[in-house]
C-alpha cells in the first residue's frame, strides 16, 4: 500500500469553496470527499481570507483547527525589518452533546512571512490567475444583471 501524502494545501479555498455556493456540485463534492481524505492525506490545509467564507461542512467538521493570522503587534510600529512579523493562533473546534458548537483556544506562535524570491516568482502568477478568474467571473455576473435590466427598462408599464 502507498504511504499517504503528509499535507494538501488548498490555498484561496474561500474563491473555490465559497459559503454561498454550498449547493454547487463541485462543492457539494469537496465536502463529501472530507469524510475519506485521511486515507490519502495525514493532513489537509485551506487558506482563505475569513473561516466564515468556507463552506460549513469543512468548516464544522470535528477534526477542524482553525488558524488566525495577524500581524504581530511590532509589525505595525516597528521597523521596517519586523513588517514581515505575523502570529498565527490556533483553535479547535468543538461540539457539546447539547448541540452547541464553538472553538477552543489551542496555542499561538509568532512567525515571520516572508517569501523567498524563487517561491514567490513561482507563486505570483499563479495568485494573479485565480484574481483575474474571479474577476471575469463578477463582470460576467454583472453583464447578466445588465442584460435584465436592459429587458426591464425597455418593457413599457
Amino acid at each position: 500500500m502507498k504511504k499517504r501524502d503528509y499535507v494538501f494545501h488548498w490555498d484561496d479555498a474561500g474563491l473555490w469553496l465559497h459559503n454561498l455556493d454550498f449547493q454547487d456540485k463541485f462543492v457539494k463534492s469537496i465536502g463529501k470527499s472530507m469524510q475519506v481524505m485521511r486515507t490519502k492525506f495525514a493532513c489537509v490545509l485551506f487558506t482563505c481570507i475569513d473561516k466564515a467564507d468556507i463552506i460549513t461542512k469543512i468548516r464544522s467538521h470535528r477534526a477542524t483547527t482553525v488558524i488566525d493570522i495577524t500581524k504581530h503587534m511590532n509589525s505595525l510600529n516597528g521597523p521596517p525589518s519586523h513588517k514581515y512579523r505575523r502570529l498565527a493562533t490556533a483553535y479547535k473546534y468543538w461540539e457539546s452533546k447539547l448541540g452547541k458548537k464553538g472553538f477552543e483556544y489551542q496555542w499561538e506562535d509568532p512567525f515571520v512571512c516572508y517569501m523567498p524570491d524563487k517561491f514567490y516568482a513561482w507563486y505570483k502568477p499563479l495568485r494573479d490567475s485565480y484574481a483575474n478568474m474571479a474577476l471575469r467571473g463578477m463582470r460576467s455576473e454583472l453583464k447578466k444583471k445588465k442584460d435584465i435590466m436592459n429587458l426591464i427598462d425597455s418593457v413599457e408599464m
